[in-house]
């Protein structure tokens, strides 16, 4: 994720840490929820 923490504070970084956690599935939901199985034709 290339996620690069440079704060001071034990609190400040797991802040970051977890706001990231949320942006990264915030972003994968957008893609499973917009994403559509192929349709199969015979």
């Amino acid at each position: 994720m290339g996620l690069v923490i440079r704060t001071i504070g034990v609190a400040r970084a797991t802040t970051k840490i977890g706001m990231a956690n949320i942006l990264y599935n915030m972003k994968r939901l957008i893609y499973w929820t917009a994403w559509q199985p192929p349709l199969h034709v015979a």
